[in-house]
């Protein structure tokens, strides 16, 4: 039994279940086949997409209402969206504007609906209001405009009796038309009356409202305007061109005249000089009678003049002789006008102009004879003629020599003929030396060559396995006869001239130099091995055969015997200790005689390390140091006149000869290098140095003079280009960025390239540098344009793009922030319209989202194509025909905005 009461119940929810779900499947199969329009109100637009409950509330189906209103109001018993509170003040008529396919747009507006003023709505904020061209005015619409037509409008111009232009601009009211005659600005009301706002016929020209505009701009021939004939210019004889009032002086008759015309040729002759026939001053015989200067004002190369052109006008011509910028009259006469033949080239008027310019090789010019040209080779090739050269027509003699020519004596300077006997070629020569009888090495020194002479006919000291003996710097005349500059054979040796070398520089064992078959040198390597022979006490300057010890041991022999003292075993020329002891002693004839007496113990031992180097009398100084005796206290120190040093005089001197200084060295020497370098004590500042502040040990060392580590810092203030001008220093290179900045601007000191360009002071476009050649360019996925980059970026950021559309065809402040791809399609400037018929418009883009069933043209249902409202700002009327001639409905236009998210009005 409980079994069967559960099969039951479950039978009967099963049953009831499918009580429930029978009458709304049912219902929708019922719903979707009914037929509203059999109620006589038929569901169009959104209404069809409803369910049935969502109007007849509670099941109710008869006396549902009608009217918009009572659904689409507040506190109805259908809650549809009810008119929002920021609506048109309207009546309840909604159908008069709204359609059911969209609440918004409103398609169908109609104005009788409306309440309050024009302006209430027309506010540019919940519909079109004034444009910005609009005339100013504080009335309502209503007063000139009608709901009808907006334009169309009926003006009133009472009251108004100036500033016409401010409306007829051709913009806000119909303007001057298109063949209007030129006015220059001038207000309409100058000519026209402030009455007659309809033809503005009659209207008489005031010439004084135009006093500013060239009378040819209207006075022309074959101009016309409309509703005025004007005077025009006449044809020949009367000038072609030129402004009217540059000779008539009267706006109604042209009659009289001013000046000249500004073209005529320039004189201040009286007219009839040349004009003869006063009827016609197109007719004219040139009269040159009381000119002669200023040539060029008439016959310069471009000029032509009032009926007055070349090829009458004689002028000059392309292939002239340069002549620079002096007058024509400096060379041709001024009676000949013609034909300027037979003129002689005056040299002197142009001594500005380089020589070359007309003499080079290959060059020739019109009417002048066979130009002297430069030689052919061995001539020079390159530079100014004027550099040798003095005359101008013989190019004999010369007034300069060539940079690189042997130095001359100034006794000899300009007397080429001394070694070029050959006046046509100045290549051949014969070295002439007379008069030459000192500085030698200025011409023979070691590495010399010059213009048209270098080595071996250039006689300089050999180098290599057979070189010159070593002499440093002394000057070759001391050992060589000034009167033998071929081959310098027969020279004697003379030793005071090198008094101050060791005498090991030339006479060690195995030396040999050039010339000398008899040298004497060490006799061997164990020879008195480390000592050098002069002051050794054997061997004097003056030995030929190199034995003995010669006069100078029995001099020092001499000098320690008149102290009562013995040398020192071994010779080595110090001094005992007993003589040491009786140094208080006065001294022996020998060392009155030098000047020195014997030499204190604690002096004699207090500098051992000097002993092998003295030589000569100096032995007998037992080491000391050279300012013991030499010193400002002595007759024999430092010169007032000596350099600030320390007082290590062998540093620099020799006791073989104090002068000259062997050698300088700069550790010794105290104070700023100019003390010494100043161009008097040494060698200074060249005068084409560069301006500094510093010491010259700022960039030079006193290792090498040349060439100097450059510091910046140590230069006096000024312009870079002072140095990098490309002669003194490194200047701009051809492929340089053009620019007026110096260097400084972009460039510094420690590094000359990784330079910060200042974009500043550039003058040429931004692609002259910015070609991925000289600077980073566009890459390689940039869009392709013809544009200078100026056009879209700005330095410094150069991602940030500025670019501004000027074209009308670009949509402005469009609903969504556009980028460039997404009309720039094919990444170029130029844009591929998916709508090319209607390129330009709206439609050029948006022509396939168009939707016809919401554009109806007719009321009979005919509707509007895209290619009709391509430009969707357009009205678009509803008809009550495909004729088009009544309108049954007007749009308010524009129906479509840019800035409407929703694309709608």
């Amino acid at each position: 039994m409980k079994r069967f009461i559960a099969a039951f119940v479950l039978l009967a929810g099963l049953i009831f279940a499918l009580a429930l779900m029978m009458p709304a499947s049912l219902g929708a199969q019922q719903r979707s086949q009914f037929d509203h329009l059999t109620t006589g109100f038929e569901l169009t637009g959104r209404h069809r997409d409803l369910q049935c409950e969502e109007c007849h509330a509670a099941a109710v189906f008869k006396g549902t209402p009608r009217e918009c209103s009572a659904c689409h109001g507040i506190g109805t018993r259908i809650r549809a969206t009810a008119k929002s509170v920021n609506h048109i003040l309207s009546t309840e008529q909604c159908d008069s504007c709204h359609a059911t396919v969209a609440w918004v747009p409103a398609v169908n507006f109609d104005h009788a609906q409306t309440h309050g003023s024009c302006s209430t709505c027309h506010n540019n904020v919940q519909a079109q209001g004034k444009p910005p061209q609009h005339i100013s005015t504080n009335l309502e619409c209503n007063v000139c405009h009608s709901t009808i037509s907006w334009s169309g409008a009926v003006f009133n111009h009472e009251g108004i009796a100036g500033g016409c232009a401010q409306c007829h601009n051709g913009v806000t009211a119909t303007g001057a038309p298109a063949n209007h005659i030129p006015t220059a600005g001038a207000p309409c009301e100058s000519c026209h009356s402030t009455t007659n706002f309809t033809t503005f016929a009659g209207t008489a020209m005031n010439h004084t409202a135009v006093a500013g505009m060239p009378c040819a701009t209207c006075h022309e021939v074959g101009k016309s305007f409309v509703g005025v004939t004007v005077t025009t210019r006449p044809p020949p004889p009367h000038p072609g061109t030129g402004d009217c009032s540059t000779c008539h002086s009267s706006t109604s008759t042209f009659g009289g005249l001013s000046q000249l015309p500004p073209n005529h040729i320039p004189t201040s002759q009286p007219c009839s000089q040349c004009h003869t026939n006063q009827a016609d001053f197109s007719i004219f015989t040139m009269s040159h009678q009381g000119i002669t200067s200023g040539c060029a004002n008439c016959h310069g190369a471009g000029l032509s003049f009032v009926n007055m052109a070349p090829p009458t006008l004689v002028q000059i011509p392309a292939n002239h002789i340069p002549t620079g910028s002096m007058p024509c009259e400096s060379c041709h006469s001024t009676a000949n006008f013609t034909t300027f033949a037979g003129t002689p080239m005056n040299h002197s008027a142009v001594a500005g102009v380089p020589c070359s310019t007309c003499h080079e090789a290959g060059r020739s010019f019109v009417g002048s004879p066979a130009v002297v040209a430069r030689p052919p080779a061995p001539h020079v090739a390159t530079g100014e003629c004027s550099n040798c050269h003095f005359s101008t027509t013989t190019f004999t003699g010369a007034l300069g020599i060539p940079a690189n020519h042997i130095p001359l004596p100034a006794a000899d300077a300009g007397n080429c003929a001394l070694c070029h006997t050959n006046a046509n070629d100045y290549s051949i020569y014969t070295m002439n030396h007379n008069g030459i009888a000192n500085n030698c090495a200025q011409c023979h020194g070691a590495g010399l060559s010059f213009a048209n002479i270098a080595p071996p006919a250039l006689k300089q000291p050999p180098t290599g396995a057979a070189a010159h003996i070593p002499t440093g710097n002394i000057a070759c005349e001391l050992c060589h006869a000034p009167t033998n500059f071929t081959t310098f054979a027969g020279t004697l040796i003379k030793h005071a001239a090198v008094s101050g070398h060791r005498c090991d520089s030339c006479h060690e064992i195995g030396m040999s130099w050039y010339g000398i078959s008899n040298l004497w040198v060490r006799d061997g390597p164990n020879h008195h091995k480390g000592q050098d022979c002069g002051g050794s006490g054997c061997h004097s300057p003056r030995d030929t055969g190199g034995g003995g010890r010669g006069n100078a041991v029995r001099r020092t022999a001499k000098s320690a015997a008149a102290t009562g003292g013995s040398r020192v075993a071994g010779g080595a020329g110090g001094l005992s200790a007993a003589n040491a002891a009786a140094s208080t002693a006065p001294s022996g004839r020998a060392g009155a005689r030098r000047g020195i007496g014997v030499w204190p113990a604690q002096i004699a031992g207090s500098w051992p390390s000097l002993d092998s180097t003295m030589t000569g009398h100096h032995r007998d100084t037992g080491g000391a140091r050279c300012a013991t005796c030499h010193s400002s206290s002595s007759r024999l120190g430092i010169s007032r006149l000596h350099t600030w040093t320390t007082s290590s005089c062998e540093s620099c001197h020799t006791t073989l000869a104090w002068l000259p200084v062997s050698k300088v060295d700069h550790l010794q020497v105290k104070g700023p290098c100019a003390n010494c370098h100043n161009g008097i004590n040494a060698t200074g500042i060249a005068r084409r140095h560069v301006s500094v502040t510093r010491g010259c040990d700022s960039c030079h060392t006193t290792n090498a003079w040349t060439p100097a580590r450059f510091e910046h810092a140590a230069a006096a203030a000024q312009p870079c280009t002072t140095c990098h001008n490309g002669v003194r220093a490194s200047g701009l290179p051809r492929n340089h960025i053009p620019t007026s900045k110096q260097c400084d601007t972009c460039h510094g000191t420690l590094s000359w390239n990784s330079a910060k360009v200042d974009h500043s002071g550039l003058r040429a476009g931004c692609s002259t540098c910015h070609n991925n050649a000289g600077a980073i360019g566009k890459p390689a996925n940039h869009m392709t344009t013809a544009r200078e980059c100026q056009t879209c970026h700005t330095y410094p950021d150069w991602n940030a793009l500025n670019f501004r559309h000027i074209s009308t065809q670009y949509p402005g402040q469009h609903r969504t922030a556009l980028t460039c791809e997404q009309c720039h399609t094919t990444n170029s400037e130029h844009i591929v319209f998916t709508s090319a018929a209607d390129a330009g418009t709206c439609g050029g883009c948006h022509a396939k989202d168009f939707k016809p069933d919401v554009h109806p043209k007719t009321a009979k249902g005919q509707l509007y194509t895209a290619g009709e409202l391509a430009g969707c700002t357009g009205a678009c009327h509803v008809y009550t025909d495909a004729t088009r001639a009544t309108i049954a409905k007007s749009v308010r236009s524009p129906y479509h905005r840019v800035t409407d998210g929703s694309f709608r009005h």
